[in-house]
């Protein structure tokens, strides 16, 4: 192939052009783009679906979205029309989290007991953690991921496809897990209002988790629906149900700044780490019934706007590379874009 594409290419020089080829097959970053027709498609389904959104999860080029039934369609975006219907759970798929490679999907319930393990390829069960069904964090160790159940957290190996027996407490039940690479913490908010960050020692023969700092900013009941690490500037934000948006020292978890939002009742939060974008759905009343509302904000800028939603949305991701958002509303998934909040901030 190489030689009808330059036929006056001297052997090593192509043998140097296919070196180069191999080195970018194997650790150049990938880029998708979603096919021309994902949206329509996606648009179509959503109009034809009766069942409830409970979560979204993005992980490029796979698209998940679970429901009230328990399902979960699996997408492939860059596809013209390759969804996945996965029959995962027997009530609300409650929780969805992808590994970096995107080549499983853990899911659970509020109602099971346990946490399911999907191979985002074949929708096939790969495997079943027993006894835990909160969120999942994904670490900066390869095939290492934290797994929480109620107010504990424990260690997956999914190499070994091993739940390690080691308990580690947590300040309240565990609404909020994610983790940050570059910075090596995990950050957790809990339902009783507290904030967490954990860091993952690798340098004995098995992973341990080690609570960091751990404060206690909002009341019980005030759950922390999302903790946000910003890259590359050593602060963390967090997403309270009662309507706070807060910037915290990483380490410390000094108060930097509050950041003032529109709504005063949070149900779901999401962020584009890269762009530093929050989105938000919730009301704008502090019960957080009434109409319903989603709101994007930019952090850099603090240019925000909101748009009036359906009803009262329960799940919400980014479609970053399309620059929109998605939303679940009752009962279907809606669309709204999120370009004005990601202009750059003027000099």
């Amino acid at each position: 192939m190489l030689k009808a594409l330059f036929p006056t290419a001297t052997s090593s020089y192509r043998l140097f052009l296919l070196l180069v080829m191999a080195w970018l097959a194997l650790f150049a970053p990938q880029t998708f783009a979603a096919h021309d027709t994902f949206l329509s498609n996606l648009a179509r389904d959503a109009a034809q679906n009766k069942d409830t959104v409970t979560s979204i999860r993005q992980s490029m080029p796979y698209l998940a979205v679970g429901y009230e039934s328990g399902k979960i369609d699996l997408w492939n975006t860059t596809k013209p029309n390759a969804k996945l219907v996965i029959p995962a759970h027997t009530s609300r798929a409650s929780e969805l989290t992808f590994s970096p490679n995107g080549e499983i999907l853990f899911s659970n319930s509020y109602f099971e007991d346990s946490t399911q393990i999907w191979s985002t390829d074949s929708g096939k069960l790969l495997h079943t953690i027993q006894k835990m069904r909160g969120p999942v964090s994904a670490t900066w160790l390869e095939n290492i991921y934290v797994v929480a159940n109620s107010s504990e957290l424990k260690i997956f190996d999914w190499r070994d496809r091993t739940l390690h027996e080691t308990a580690y407490p947590v300040s309240g039940v565990v609404t909020s897990l994610t983790f940050d690479k570059e910075q090596r913490r995990i950050g957790v908010g809990t339902a009783s209002g507290s904030i967490e960050i954990w860091t993952l020692l690798s340098d004995t023969a098995s992973p341990t988790l080690t609570r960091i700092a751990s404060i206690h900013p909002y009341e019980i009941g005030n759950w922390v629906q999302g903790v946000y690490f910003a890259h590359g500037n050593g602060t963390v934000y967090t997403v309270a149900r009662f309507g706070s948006v807060d910037e915290w020292q990483l380490d410390s978890l000094q108060k930097i700044r509050s950041i003032s939002v529109k709504l005063s009742h949070i149900s779901a939060s999401a962020w584009m780490p890269d762009a530093g974008v929050l989105a938000l759905t919730g009301s704008q009343n502090s019960s957080g019934i009434g109409q319903g509302y989603v709101e994007v904000l930019s952090l850099s800028t603090n240019k925000s706007f909101a748009h009036q939603a359906q009803s009262t949305p329960r799940a919400i991701e980014f479609l970053s590379q399309e620059q929109l958002v998605i939303v679940g509303e009752y009962p279907k998934l809606v669309l709204h874009p999120c370009h004005c909040a990601l202009q750059r901030k003027t000099q």
